[in-house]
């Protein structure tokens, strides 16, 4: 997999996302391995307008998203697609401790939250 074709393609996504529903906290991709094994990713999103959906209800929209505008090519890397409430401590650690747009952040072994370690963390926006 050419990860940075995967991540243009997804930030592409982000971008629609964006214009869509004008505002997004955080987009960050988290992969199940280190970055040389990674070969699949958690696609998480926070956004405020997604707070007043059902949790499965957000997940479809976000779906609709992915499905309507990713190659299979692309879509086979995304294991699972996540929502978390903009309340959240990990979204406000993470939008308080940096401000990503139109940019990346990568890392590894990141701390999100109550000791939870990620391996492998990509993150694509982060506003507060």
């Amino acid at each position: 997999m050419d990860q940075e074709s995967l991540v243009k393609e997804i930030k592409r996504v982000n971008n629609m996302i964006i214009e869509d529903h004008k505002e997004v906290s955080l987009i960050m991709l988290l992969g199940n391995g280190t970055e040389s094994y990674t070969d699949a990713f958690d696609y998480v999103i926070s956004a405020k307008w997604l707070n007043d959906y059902e949790q499965d209800e957000g997940i479809d929209i976000i779906l609709d998203y992915l499905y309507g505008n990713l190659s299979f090519e692309y879509l086979k890397h995304i294991s699972r697609v996540t929502i978390i409430h903009t309340d959240d401590s990990i979204v406000k650690n993470i939008t308080k401790a940096t401000y990503v747009s139109d940019s990346l952040i990568v890392g590894s072994d990141m701390i999100l939250g109550d000791l939870v370690v990620v391996p492998y963390t990509i993150i694509m926006e982060a506003r507060s």
